[in-house]
């Protein structure tokens, strides 16, 4: 129960995000909400790790996995609250969703430590497809809009850059969740703040309650809570049940922006986000595995039951009681009533019945 709580919560943390950058830019600039969201994230994660006493910086290889995590997420913060000012958040969400793709494509060119198969090359250029249907559809908003959807896909470049070169640094290193957070924060903080001063430079005078309520959220719940809850459901549950999050996050993130902003559903926005899940669907293999599983056992001429999960053969199994009852009657001679052999199964030819 508490691993199906922390799925779900995960789901809706990730489907909420975007909405909160939105929200945050209300009464902020771009730069001020997104860092005020690192510092206070950071503040959040010190305090946890002084409260559990993890060695922070044991060593310069761990220093510079965080600098390298740091790098991605300065300018990936920058751009994604950027364009959230001008593209609606279920888009936000959608490009976020393909970041698993544009990985396995760098650590192909990268790390060459894997290859890319037919299917998911084909799924790769039907999320192209996707993506230019999407493009086009915010091209008719407004130009903003379109560089906003360019933004966001150099921000999931530069992340999934980030991601397997980090990858490469820490292959023999056992980092902790909190302290690799808080140590990437750490370093991009510096960083974010020279940019802020050379670019923005506006120090927040009010800010209006909607937009703190959507940083502390962001802050707490979607950079701490948020991870930490993916790594608890990444050792309980399958890595297939895991990837359906990527799958259902921008369905709900469209449903949220429609709703509570009133961002608008075009026909060509519903057909350009239902090509790209379907290449994310394609890309992973996901329904693909369950009918091999299923066309293999048929072959072997497995029973059914073994087809079904365990909760369902047990609900079609006789009562204990029942069948010792009827057992013990067979023994003694003793005559069952028709209702006895049916509530203990008998009327199967497990027993034999009376006559």
């Amino acid at each position: 129960m508490k691993v199906i709580i922390a799925y779900w919560s995960v789901v809706l943390i990730w489907s909420t995000t975007p909405l909160g950058i939105a929200t945050s830019n209300n009464s902020l600039t771009f730069w001020s909400a997104a860092g005020l969201r690192m510092i206070l994230a950071f503040a959040v994660v010190a305090v946890i790790i002084a409260i559990r006493r993890r060695p922070f910086l044991p060593n310069r290889q761990v220093a510079l996995a965080y600098l390298v995590a740091s790098l991605g997420l300065s300018p990936q913060m920058s751009l994604v609250y950027w364009a959230a000012q001008h593209v609606p958040s279920g888009v936000v969400s959608l490009v976020f969703a393909f970041n698993p793709c544009l990985t396995a494509v760098v650590s192909l060119l990268v790390l060459r430590d894997s290859t890319l198969n037919l299917r998911q090359v084909a799924a790769l250029l039907l999320a192209v497809v996707g993506m230019a249907i999407i493009y086009l559809d915010q091209l008719g908003v407004s130009r903003e809009a379109a560089l906003g959807i360019a933004a966001l896909f150099l921000s999931t470049g530069i992340f999934a850059v980030s991601s397997v070169w980090l990858k490469r640094l820490t292959s023999n290193l056992t980092l902790d969740p909190f302290c690799q957070t808080g140590g990437t924060l750490l370093f991009a903080m510096p960083v974010f703040f020279l940019v802020w001063l050379t670019l923005d430079g506006q120090i927040p005078t009010s800010i209006g309650m909607d937009s703190a309520i959507a940083v502390v959220y962001l802050a707490v719940l979607g950079s701490v809570g948020g991870f930490t809850l993916y790594f608890y459901i990444l050792k309980h549950m399958s890595v297939i049940t895991i990837s359906l999050i990527t799958l259902i996050t921008p369905v709900i993130a469209l449903a949220i922006g429609t709703i509570f902003l009133g961002e608008p559903l075009t026909l060509r926005l519903v057909v350009g986000s239902l090509t790209v899940l379907t290449s994310l669907l394609l890309f992973e293999g996901m329904g693909l595995r369950y009918l091999r599983r299923l066309v293999d056992r048929l072959d072997k001429r497995e029973p059914v039951a073994d087809l079904l999960p365990v909760q369902d053969v047990k609900a079609n199994l006789p009562p204990v009681g029942a069948v010792q009852g009827a057992l013990r009657k067979a023994e003694r001679g003793e005559p069952r009533t028709v209702e006895e052999e049916k509530s203990a199964g008998l009327r199967g030819g497990l027993l034999p019945v009376n006559d």
